[in-house]
């Protein structure tokens, strides 16, 4: 076994080698090294005290590092589970307001059902009420519609004859404006004779009679105006958009079930179109009030109930007029004295027209009878169907249906 090599500790220490087991100084032995290697050393043990304080910096800067990223990391934990706890909250909010809302669509279906199972069984009854209901329609023809026409004509004819027959109060109308129903303004020139005085009477007689008889629903009168503007809407679209039977098939059922639930209507349309008469000829009558209007009230009557004869039929009727500065049309007009007349302009319509049919096919089964005077140059030919809508300005029940055709 090898020992380790012996060092001459001696010389470290400056002694000479022997050992002098007598000597009493304990001092260590003083070492000695050249002043270069000294330097040496010690420049080499600053470097390294240097080195030794930058780790000691450097690990204080990590150590603090270290406690920043904690810190932070607790922090963002923190917030973190914060938001966390906020969303959960949240969710279970709206949990609780998707069952509500379930529930709450869960209850309007319920009631709805329940409503449209309601309005099921009233249409159901309504229905079997209007099948129920008789109806007979009284079948007309051509031949009775224009004998029926005449007779209401002459009825008024003899009515205005009748009634206004002093000149003296006829002639205030000089200078005078009448507005008529459809507010068409009319200027009474003072040169018109006695005859003539009494046509403008006629017109504005045929005037109410038109607008509040002939040409409406006479059985729906009393409902409200926004459910005839819905009716009219209906009408319409009906009538553009189905077959013709179809809409003659709507006029008459509900002209049927307007008569069933407003029975006394005919009377009120009377009355209403007697007091629009009475309000712009009044002052004009030479005779007593109460004869003059019990005459009329059975004249007015009569033109109602002609009216709903008529739309209670099989083939649809419909009521036409012209206005002042039309051209004269024999085709669906006759002149007061029952003569041609090429060429004139209508001055008034003295009584309205009734034409028969559908969107396809038009008959004028009544002339309107008009009052002309010469104006220029109208050719008379044959109108079309358009034509005659159009000049004609004849119009359905509900307003301006085949105008738009």
């Amino acid at each position: 076994m090898s020992s380790f090599p012996s060092w001459p500790f001696h010389k470290l220490w400056g002694g000479s080698g022997n050992n002098n087991n007598n000597s009493n100084d304990d001092s260590p032995p003083t070492v000695t090294i050249p002043a270069s290697e000294y330097e040496a050393l010690k420049t080499e043990l600053a470097s390294t005290k240097s080195a030794y304080h930058e780790k000691t910096l450097e690990n204080q800067q990590l150590t603090l590092d270290k406690q920043s990223l904690e810190s932070q990391y607790t922090s963002e934990i923190h917030r973190l589970q914060e938001e966390i706890d906020a969303v959960w909250t949240n969710l279970q909010h709206v949990h609780e307001q998707r069952d509500l809302l379930k529930q709450q669509l869960r209850t309007k279906a319920s009631e709805r059902a329940d409503q449209i199972a309601r309005m099921h069984l009233q249409v159901a009854e309504q229905t079997h009420k209007l099948n129920s209901l008789s109806y007979q329609p009284h079948p007309i023809h051509d031949d009775e519609v224009s004998q029926t026409m005449k007779k209401l004509n002459q009825g008024i004819e003899r009515w205005v004859a009748t009634n206004f027959r002093r000149k003296d109060l006829l002639d205030s109308m000089a200078n005078e404006t009448l507005e008529l129903a459809t507010g068409q303004v009319w200027i009474i020139d003072e040169t018109r004779n006695m005859h003539e005085r009494w046509c403008l009477v006629r017109a504005v007689v045929a005037a109410y009679l038109y607008h509040h008889v002939f040409n409406r629903l006479v059985a729906l009168d009393r409902c409200g105006q926004e459910t005839q503007d819905d009716l009219g809407v209906m009408g319409r679209a009906i009538f553009n958009e189905c077959p013709p039977h179809v809409y003659h098939h709507w006029v008459m059922a509900t002209s049927l079930a307007g008569e069933h639930a407003f029975p006394n209507n005919d009377r009120l349309i009377s009355e209403t179109a007697i007091e629009g008469i009475e309000s712009s000829l009044g002052r004009y009558a030479s005779s007593e009030v109460e004869p003059r209007l019990t005459t009329l009230q059975a004249l007015v009557f009569d033109c109602v109930k002609f009216k709903q004869r008529l739309d209670r039929q099989d083939c649809h009727y419909g009521f036409f007029r012209n206005s002042m500065g039309d051209g004269y049309c024999e085709s669906y007009m006759q002149d007061l004295t029952g003569m041609e007349r090429p060429g004139a302009r209508v001055m008034c319509c003295l009584w309205p027209g009734v034409w028969k049919g559908t969107a396809t096919e038009l008959l004028i089964a009544e002339k309107q009878v008009v009052w002309v005077q010469d104006d220029g140059c109208v050719e008379d030919e044959e109108m079309s169907r358009e034509e005659v809508l159009e000049d004609a300005n004849c119009q359905g029940e509900y307003g301006d249906f085949l105008d738009e055709i």
